[in-house]
């Protein structure tokens, strides 16, 4: 039988970090491919910016969850995997009426997803954060 020490270690370990991905990832998607107004509330530029945000939260998530697994680079396949599903994202927005697909959201996607990958490096190697993180 597992002692509650383990079982608890392995959730933070290894199912907390896939877990938030998973929920992430699919709350990106339903956001960008839902109707939208497209006039980012007056904020010019606003639109690049929650790209931005959005994938540098998405490169961090993947990055953890790359480094959680042995043999894996924790950074080309966490950059590889945001390059791909940037650009299929701005794809599969193309038939829909209210959505564009742009090269610029795409420049936006790999700009914030370096820098959650980034992010992700300080954390985990020079913050006590990356204690919690447990990598």
């Amino acid at each position: 039988m597992n002692s509650p020490t383990r079982t608890t270690s392995r959730f933070r370990t290894r199912w907390l970090p896939l877990g938030l991905l998973t929920f992430y990832w699919a709350m990106i998607f339903m956001a960008t491919h839902r109707p939208s107004s497209g006039d980012g509330g007056g904020i010019p530029h606003m639109d690049k910016l929650a790209h931005l945000t959005a994938y540098a939260l998405l490169g961090f998530l993947l990055a953890w969850n790359a480094a959680l697994i042995k043999g894996r680079s924790v950074w080309k396949g966490p950059l590889l995997i945001l390059a791909a599903y940037a650009v299929l994202d701005e794809i599969l927005q193309i038939p829909l009426p209210t959505r564009q697909g742009d090269w610029l959201d795409v420049l936006a996607d790999l700009i914030g997803g370096i820098a959650g990958i980034g992010a992700f490096f300080w954390v985990h190697r020079w913050s006590w954060v990356g204690r919690l993180l447990a990598c």
